[in-house]
């Protein structure tokens, strides 16, 4: 396997260290990588400009602390977010999540990419929403909308993203009829619910 996983490429050493890290021989963790039941988040335009620290998450892996900054529409302050980012990391996150929905998204996430050596993760639905509710309604997205913004994060250097897969119209279907106090907790789920439910169309990411 010379410790590859799909297209991504791992130096040997870089599995050995990961592997030290967890308690794991090497051979292991590339079957488990290979399986796709271990990821290593790491974004290869980032690698090219910084070294990160590798973190292997998944099946027999330690727990990892994900740990979420981010602006908002009432509180808009990116130096405050990379410096929450950089305590962060300092007293032991594993990651990073931006979430950031308020100011110049990009920019908040770009600094955060250059100050921490922790993989990065957004949810880019946010980024396609708030640019489509600055001009109409955050239900007239595209699904090239909601694609372009999860390859924009990913050229921008971001290790990893959230995006809701698992709601279809089945699903939907069912969440009407459960009877459920709060339908939707997710705010990026809440975005995706709504677009479904007034295009009648399916998951774009399902």
């Amino acid at each position: 396997m010379n410790g590859n996983s799909g297209t991504v490429k791992w130096e040997e050493k870089e599995l050995e260290k990961v592997s030290f890290a967890e308690g794991v021989n090497v051979k292991k963790l590339k079957q488990l990588l290979g399986a796709g039941r271990v990821v290593i988040p790491r974004n290869a335009k980032r690698a090219e400009k910084r070294a990160i620290t590798l973190k292997a998450i998944g099946a027999g892996m330690s727990m990892k602390v994900n740990v979420n900054v981010g602006t908002s529409k009432d509180y808009v302050s990116a130096e405050e977010e990379v410096r929450k980012a950089k305590v962060a990391v300092e007293y032991g996150a594993d990651a990073i999540m931006d979430l950031s929905t308020g100011g110049d998204l990009k920019e908040t996430r770009r600094t955060i990419l250059k100050e921490v050596d922790v993989p990065v993760g957004t949810v880019p639905i946010y980024q396609a929403a708030l640019e489509k509710a600055n001009v109409r309604a955050v239900v007239d997205m595209s699904s090239d909308d909601l694609f372009n913004a999860v390859r924009n994060h990913a050229k921008d250097g971001i290790d990893f993203v959230t995006i809701h897969a698992g709601v279809n119209q089945n699903s939907l279907a069912r969440l009407k009829l459960s009877g459920r106090i709060l339908d939707v907790v997710s705010r990026g789920g809440a975005f995706l619910v709504a677009w479904m439910i007034h295009n009648e169309r399916e998951n774009p990411f399902y």
